[in-house]
């Protein structure tokens, strides 16, 4: 049945059901739904810039292998 579907429409529907079955406020979960589809805002564009400089040179940052150790830096 859903075969023929686009993966987009069979979320659709799959959120449809999901607040039918929840509430019936199929809008108000469609609208929560759509915020993952906008264009990244300016803080997540200078992330992804930030990250490409730390792909491009790593050597200049601090890394950690040990979570332990990470967390003792960062609270100390």
């Amino acid at each position: 049945m859903f075969g023929s579907l686009s993966r987009k429409e069979r979320t659709t529907m799959d959120t449809k059901s999901q607040s039918q079955a929840n509430d019936g406020n199929f809008n108000h979960h469609m609208e929560e739904g759509c915020e993952m589809e906008k264009i990244p805002n300016a803080e997540t564009l200078e992330a992804f810039r930030e990250a490409d400089e730390i792909m491009k040179d790593p050597s200049r940052y601090k890394g950690y292998t040990d979570v332990d150790e990470m967390f003792r830096e960062l609270l100390s």
